[in-house]
């Protein structure tokens, strides 16, 4: 909503599970942009505002969690309602989010590109925490220049960045060093990787966001694994 407006959501239970509405009176959609609003990179704004990921990862996040999402009702100049239903849970009982065990057999120098700074924070915090030497970056020409610089035995890049994505980085990093450095890729719509991507690019490893520490922790494992 450009020019302001307001946003109201509501949260409540139906038969099926519990739901969030968020409601908007903004510019509202048509039917053929409502059609297309979870798919990755589509976006009305122009990469220089937005980058088209930001539903797409709800979507993705929302699936994990074996919910819907989808639009409610939307118009032109009306305003647009989405609605978000999950399931009940089956058990109340609090697991534990972080593993206890934190040990990673070998360690290794990596370089983490991606341009949320959020998620370069996390990254930066979870391979210290893990005890890996590592370096944050924000896009693909960045990680170029710093592994033209240092020696790095793994590269973890997000899919979604604007400028050069991360398949066209895994490229780069394929034919420059042949090999010698592994590469992971890191995406809000990990369902549609599969195999003959990643064996394309050069890309050995793939992990979804939302990550979690013991996740990082079993990528990074198998990663150095063999080294």
């Amino acid at each position: 909503m450009p020019v302001g407006g307001n946003i109201l959501i509501q949260t409540g239970e139906k038969e099926e599970g519990v739901f969030v509405f968020v409601k908007d009176n903004g510019k509202g959609m048509s039917d053929e942009i409502k059609a297309r609003i979870f798919q990755p990179f589509f976006t009305t704004k122009g990469f220089e505002v937005g980058r088209g990921m930001g539903l797409a990862a709800a979507y993705s996040i929302v699936k994990e969690h074996n919910g819907k999402i989808y639009v409610k009702e939307s118009s032109p100049e009306k305003g647009t309602t989405i609605e978000i239903l999950f399931p009940f849970a089956r058990t109340n009982e609090r697991t534990d989010f972080i593993e206890t065990d934190l040990v990673v057999d070998k360690l290794g120098k990596v370089l983490w590109v991606d341009d949320d700074p959020s998620i370069r924070s996390i990254a930066a915090d979870m391979l210290e925490l893990l005890g890996f030497d590592n370096k944050v970056v924000g896009n693909g020409i960045q990680a170029l220049e710093e592994l033209d610089k240092n020696q790095y035995d793994l590269v973890i890049t997000d899919i979604g960045m604007p400028g050069m994505n991360g398949w066209q980085l895994s490229d780069k990093i394929k034919e420059t060093y042949d090999g010698k450095v592994i590469i992971a890729v890191l995406s809000g719509w990990g369902s549609e990787i599969n195999s003959e991507q990643l064996m394309e690019h050069g890309v050995s490893f793939s992990m979804t966001k939302p990550f979690r520490l013991n996740q990082l922790k079993k990528l990074l494992s198998e990663a150095f694994s063999n080294k």
